[in-house]
């Protein structure tokens, strides 16, 4: 079944594996490091292995250049192909077979990635409005704690040594 992008990298990487594809580029010092296949980059001349696909999600990085995308990205890189045509050539390395409208495909990925990029922005945002809060918080906590301290330090008899309390942010 063919009906998202995602399940046809999963079905080329179960069905074709990444070694396979880095073989068949002539790629040189092809290894294995836990889920990822390493090898020379093929965008660029390097004699130590620096990039690197993962093989359960088809997703590379090159650490010396930089370079990075999915399977589709890096066939189309590597053979000069458009996008769609990268899909095909894909589907048909790993002998998927069936009609699929690829501009659909396409468009539902399209709408899959800003809605991950949108649901990003949200998690980051609360997660800088609950930094600001706690820094509030902590501003909040020293003021207080300078009031106690003046107010403690004033009092007849007692100095600053005798404060008990000590009010800290976290």
């Amino acid at each position: 079944m063919t009906d998202d992008l995602d399940s046809i990298v999963l079905q080329f990487l179960q069905i074709y594996g990444i070694r396979r594809l880095f073989e068949d580029f002539d790629e040189q010092n092809i290894k294995k490091e836990n889920s990822h296949w390493m090898c020379n980059c093929p965008f660029h001349d390097e004699s130590n292995p620096s990039f690197g696909m993962n093989a359960d999600s088809g997703l590379f990085h090159c650490f010396a250049c930089d370079v990075s995308g999915n399977i589709f990205q890096f066939i189309s890189r590597k053979l000069n192909l458009p996008y769609k045509e990268s899909i095909e050539y894909v589907k048909k390395l790993a002998g998927l077979d069936g009609s699929v409208d690829i501009d659909k495909l396409l468009f539902l990925n399209q709408i899959k990635s800003k809605f991950i990029v949108e649901e990003k922005k949200v998690t980051e945002k609360k997660s800088i409005n609950i930094d600001e809060k706690v820094m509030k918080l902590g501003h909040l906590l020293q003021l207080l704690n300078l009031v106690i301290t003046s107010r403690v330090g004033s009092n007849s008899g007692l100095g600053k040594d005798s404060i008990i309390l000590s009010i800290t942010p976290a």
